[in-house]
């Protein structure tokens, strides 16, 4: 039976293999839901809750990529101290 490529949505194993049928399977004995990456791939990720949980928080995270870029760009971002409240400069001794 063929390795497949990928991690099972299920329990994050790598261990997906093309089953019977050519099913994509988690061969791992654990694992809760070693048919969860064929259910995704059959259209039935919503009968997953675990799965559409997932799929849910990497489109939500997906959704905060520009504020989280935006937010590392600052100058200030990794300033030793932050800059007094009163605006003046703080004078260095080098």
């Amino acid at each position: 039976m063929p390795d497949v490529q990928g991690r099972c949505l299920a329990c994050g194993g790598s261990s997906l293999f093309l089953g019977e049928g050519g099913h994509v399977t988690c061969a791992r004995i654990g694992c809760p839901d070693p048919t969860s990456v064929d259910d995704l791939l059959h259209g039935r990720a919503d009968e997953q809750p675990h799965v559409h949980a997932a799929l849910q928080a990497v489109i939500d995270l997906a959704r905060q990529i520009p504020r989280i870029v935006s937010e590392a760009s600052q100058p200030d971002r990794y300033a030793l101290a932050p800059p007094p409240a009163d605006g003046s400069v703080v004078a260095s001794d080098g």
